[in-house]
């Protein structure tokens, strides 16, 4: 056997057993790697500007946490702006109207629900469904 052939024989098991052992951890690998190509363009400015490498990952990783949850935080806060000004009176409305909706219109082939939805639409329902969802 040639010497060539037992060293690539070799250097294919190598391969096989080195991918069995970090198969676990290939998608964080995979993951890690395009955050760095994502992110080397803005180390590079930040490393121009500041002229030391710590704080030009500092701000790199600052720009990069703002970016990613700056978009959460407003939606967050965005949502409870809205459910502070909701109408009590407009959503009792609205459950009245669904009650009778249920008892009335439901269409003869959505009958089978009608237990589900009076049971739904009980306020003392609503209300504890609203309690537990603000918990």
């Amino acid at each position: 056997m040639k010497p060539s052939y037992f060293l690539g024989i070799l250097m294919l098991i190598s391969i096989y057993w080195m991918g069995i052992l970090y198969r676990p951890f290939l998608l964080n690998i995979t993951i890690a790697i395009l955050l760095v190509l994502a992110t080397s363009e803005i180390y590079k400015l930040t490393l121009t500007y500041f002229n030391r490498p710590f704080w030009a990952s500092l701000a790199s990783t600052v720009i990069l946490a703002a970016l990613f949850f700056l978009p959460i935080v407003y939606f967050i806060t965005t949502i409870v702006i809205q459910i502070t000004h909701i109408d009590l009176n407009l959503l009792t409305g609205m459950v009245e109207q669904f009650n009778t909706w249920v008892k009335t219109d439901l269409p003869s082939s959505l009958q089978f629900l009608k237990p589900y939805l009076t049971d739904i639409a009980d306020p003392q329902n609503i209300s504890s469904i609203a309690s537990g969802a603000l918990d």
